[in-house]
């Protein structure tokens, strides 16, 4: 017995020890102790790292890491779990090197190493080494207190506990091979002195001196990379799918040390760009740091394909749309957009210096407010902006037929909306109202699409007042040819409003392929003018129409009902509905213009609103939109429908209509009881919830009655009642 006892005393002390956890991963690191220390690695960006033998000492464990083809360009490998390391790395002043021992299949690749605070990612410093050898190991020196351009500078009050490298940093994965060995910490090394703000002439090779730190933005990516002999340019990836306004401002976000010198006959900044394409259109951006509201913009075109270019940027000839230089502002800080007004595809780009040169021309006068007529070419003089929405993406650009033609050019971008559109102007209209007439009624436009019969809509409205529209709709009639399209807006699109004299029009919308999801086509636009002819829009006649919705069996919650439709602009809290007998039948009476209109219920300022089926009667659909339709003819009263029903509440085969006796009940609404009365004896009385389930009979033979329904749900209830003479009435009650 004893010995059986001491074989399982021996056997628990020993367990814990044959199976000992492993320890935490820290400096130094030399993949050998693989029994002891967990050495689990992290990769990221596509990176795919184990540990394996080393290519030239098959006893000796390494870290093998694959930068497999099309890893990210910032792909890595944090040398620990996502917990870090054991211990944190001991810098100091004067104590700032990593030495990693690096096999690289290449000489002079530029390898990062990153030290972060593993429970803060915003707490980082990163350095570079390059390679000096190939095929070949490579004893790297990283120092910290010389942190890679654009990165934090190290603070020695900060925990660095964590590492993470990046071989070929800034390049795309290929399927190259790499090792690495001892990892240490080595002390060593001088914080350099703090880096002077970026300011022009920028020449990108002073890096020890001047903090070139960038600011992309729209999905670009930026980088400092070596052109050849050492000699610093700025490349940057306009990727796939980022914005067509996508760019770099040139700096940290705290502009440039010095204002730039603009004067008159002093507006040139030139730069040195490599671009993939000649032709492409670049933008430069020059505004207040402190005030982005002041801002000049102006654009160039490359001339010269995977080559150098100097190229001009004359802020004396502002891009269409925006804003002129002004000489009393202040411009501190730089962007460049490349290939502007187009989304990313890939490309990459390189930036070389960029500097302020004597000349350029005089700031144009203020441009004109545009208006009918729009011919699109007299861009020096008439202000040709325009209003994107729905996601829609518009250029002035040269035509698709005749390159010295400017026409507006519009995306349609896959996701956007089925109302994208653009309205010709900025937010302040045309300088003239459009001279809308009887026998004018007609605005023509010239219109370039990808495809035929596709719908284009035109709106007009008051571009004070966007409740004052009219609609109308063409189809175009060729694909990849300028097409005439005819707008007659005394044939108003159907649901909208019909044109009115007394109304002013002075703001213009083009909808290419309305009610269609965008897809990523383009479509051209030329002259639109006003043309002669056209019907004549009807007078509207004004119906009053009073609108009942029952609430009884709406089972949310809500204060106050709403009726929203064309006449009210789906204004929201304007169609409050009133319940003055207390029913839940709630109630309003509208003015109402034309001979259709659509309308639905909402309550609380749209905090709710009905879903409406588009199989039922009442309903129009256009595009997602469904709505309750309503034709006109003169004043009405509508029936009390139920919420999100085109009839009413009562069950199926009573008659609301029948109350042929007039009896009464009261109280209504009711907590304990109903009296019924009338002029004749009550043979049958059955009492139904809205739903047709008989919750009370009874054959009283009397004229005045007194139920008790305490113990009925809250709700409403149908009374149908059957007199002596074989007479029958339907009335209903709240239980509350």
């Amino acid at each position: 017995m004893k010995k059986s006892t001491l074989i399982i005393l021996i056997s628990v002390l020993i367990a814990p020890f044959a199976n000992a956890q492993k320890s935490k991963i820290n400096l130094p690191i030399t993949w050998n102790d693989s029994a002891t220390v967990d050495l689990t690695v992290t990769d990221f960006g596509l990176n795919s790292s184990a540990l394996a033998a080393s290519p030239t000492a098959s006893m000796n464990t390494v870290l093998k890491v694959e930068k497999s083809t099309g890893a990210q360009t910032w792909a890595g490998t944090t040398l620990s779990t996502p917990a870090g390391l054991d211990k944190k790395i001991l810098f100091a002043a004067g104590s700032t090197l990593i030495k990693a021992i690096v096999y690289s299949p290449d000489s002079g690749i530029v390898v990062r190493l990153k030290a972060e605070d593993a429970s803060n990612k915003q707490i980082s410093v990163e350095t570079d080494a390059r390679t000096t050898v190939a095929n070949s190991w490579d004893t790297l020196t990283f120092d910290f207190a010389n942190e890679a351009t654009g990165t934090a500078a190290i603070n020695y009050a900060n925990t660095y506990n964590m590492i993470s490298m990046f071989f070929d940093f800034g390049t795309g994965g290929s399927g190259k091979i790499y090792y690495l060995d001892d990892v240490f910490f080595s002390g060593g090394g001088t914080p350099p002195p703090s880096k002077a703000q970026i300011d022009l002439p920028i020449t990108w090779d002073d890096t020890a001196n001047i903090n070139y730190s960038v600011t992309d933005f729209g999905d670009n990516s930026s980088i400092l990379t070596d052109s050849g002999s050492l000699k610093m340019v700025l490349t940057t990836i306009k990727p796939i799918g980022s914005k067509t306004w996508a760019g770099t401002t040139l700096g940290d976000g705290n502009g440039l040390k010095n204002k730039i010198p603009f004067a008159l006959g002093k507006t040139i900044i030139k730069a040195i760009v490599y671009s993939p394409d000649s032709g492409t259109v670049i933008r430069m951006k020059t505004e207040d740091h402190t005030n982005d509201q002041i801002s000049v913009e102006t654009e160039t075109i490359t001339k010269i394909a995977n080559g150098w270019d100097t190229l001009t940027f004359d802020f004396a000839n502002p891009a269409a749309g925006t804003a002129i230089i002004n000489f009393a502002n202040t411009y501190d800080q730089i962007s460049i957009f490349y290939d502007f007004g187009n989304q990313g595809t890939g490309k990459s780009y390189s930036l070389n210096d960029v500097f302020i040169e004597n000349g350029g021309g005089t700031p144009p006068p203020k441009k004109d407010q545009i208006e009918l007529p729009i011919t699109w070419d007299d861009t020096a003089k008439i202000d040709y902006s325009v209003t994107d929405f729905g996601s829609n993406a518009s250029i002035i650009a040269p035509s698709p037929t005749k390159a010295g033609n400017l026409v507006l050019k519009t995306v349609k971008p896959v996701g956007s909306q089925t109302w994208a559109g653009t309205s010709l102007s900025s937010s302040n209209g045309l300088k003239t109202k459009v001279p809308f007439a009887t026998g004018m009624t007609i605005i023509k436009a010239l219109v370039y699409s990808p495809d035929v019969g596709t719908i284009i809509r035109m709106k007009a409205e008051d571009h004070k007042n966007d409740q004052i529209t009219v609609e109308t709709e063409a189809t175009t009639t060729v694909a990849n040819a300028w097409d005439t399209l005819t707008f007659d807006f005394s044939s108003q699109a159907a649901g909208t409003n019909p044109l009115d004299f007394g109304k002013t029009y002075d703001k213009i919308s083009v909808f290419y392929d309305f009610n269609g999801a965008g897809s990523g086509k383009e479509y051209y636009l030329d002259n639109v003018f006003m043309g002669t002819g056209g019907g004549t829009p009807p007078i509207p006649d004004t119906s009053n129409v009073t609108f009942q919705v029952d609430m009884n069996t709406f089972t949310g919650s809500f204060t106050t009902p709403e009726v929203n439709g064309l006449f009210n602009g789906w204004c929201g809290s304007c169609g409050a509905m009133t319940d003055v007998d207390g029913d839940n039948i709630w109630e309003l009476t509208v003015a109402i213009s034309g001979s259709q209109t659509e309308y639905k219920f909402a309550h609380d300022a749209w905090t709710g609103q009905e879903t409406l089926d588009s199989s039922l009667s009442c309903i129009k659909q256009t595009g997602s939109n469904i709505n309750r339709i309503l034709s006109l003819a003169g004043d009405t009263t509508l029936p009390a429908v139920c919420w999100e029903s085109c009839t009413t509440c009562f069950p199926e085969g009573v008659d609301d209509n029948s109350n042929a006796n007039n009896f009464k009940v009261y109280p209504n609404p009711s907590n304990d009881f109903v009296n019924i009365s009338g002029p004749r004896d009550i043979s049958e009385l059955v009492i139904m919830d809205v739903i047709g389930n008989v919750v009370y009979s009874i054959n009283p033979n009397e004229s005045d009655l007194n139920v008790s329904v305490s113990n009925f749900e809250n709700g409403m209830y149908i009374i149908s009642i059957l007199d002596a003479k074989g007479n029958s009435s339907v009335e209903r009650f709240v239980k509350q």
